[in-house]
């Protein structure tokens, strides 16, 4: 996380405990096992950032965001995609008609408005679509603005006290194109850029590299 310290040491000890943690899954697991299994990883790759952080004063304070997807496929040939999800990494699908969804809500002022019941689930997805899309803050009502200014600010991540990762499940088709983004990508693209983007590359790596060189400009 930019602005905590060390927060390329917290990623890079995500990220190999959950690289590492995934390889070491038995075969033949249910979905409810797996959705278990994902959030336990990455309560692990948490207690192991936060162990590092208060053994290494020069750490202290290290966070990172995080979103990953496991891939499972049922007896009868299903297939579904196991997110699991802290802070505002993001993933998206891409569906074969060309539809894009975003899978995880992030944990900022618009999941705390709905865990207040102040908002619906439908509500806050509609809210962070809206401001996933805007390209004029004219357009916004007082509250979305004040929303749309302190997207920055989340409310859990991976070193951090009292994280409970967010876990989703999804339906997988042929034809559909997993995304997952930092915010570098999604804080300087609108979700209807990113679309058409993934749309016009015609192979997985273009798509990577046409997001970033995009978001970079």
């Amino acid at each position: 996380m930019g602005g905590h310290a060390a927060g390329e040491v917290a990623s890079g000890i995500a990220r190999d405990h959950v690289a590492r943690s995934l390889k070491e899954l038995p075969d033949g697991l249910s979905l409810e096992q797996t959705q278990r299994s994902l959030s336990s990883i990455l309560n692990e790759a948490h207690e192991e950032i936060s162990q590092q952080a208060r053994t290494n004063p020069s750490l202290k304070g290290m966070r990172t965001t995080a979103s990953v997807v496991k891939i499972w496929e049922g007896p009868q040939g299903e297939r579904k995609a196991v997110i699991g999800n802290v802070g505002d990494s993001r993933i998206y699908i891409r569906r074969n008609n060309g539809l894009l969804e975003q899978v995880t809500l992030d944990d900022n002022a618009i999941r705390k408005l709905l865990q207040r019941q102040i908002i619906n689930g439908t509500e806050a997805r509609e809210l962070q679509s809206k401001l996933s899309n805007v390209t004029d803050l004219s357009t916004l009502t007082q509250r979305e603005r004040s929303l749309y200014e302190n997207r920055y600010t989340i409310t859990q991540s991976l070193g951090h006290p009292n994280v409970s990762p967010r876990i989703h499940v999804v339906d997988v088709r042929v034809g559909d194109k997993i995304l997952v983004t930092s915010d570098g990508i999604h804080d300087n693209l609108t979700d209807s850029e990113i679309s058409t983007i993934l749309a016009q590359s015609p192979s997985n790596q273009s798509a990577v590299e046409n997001l970033t060189e995009s978001a970079r400009r």
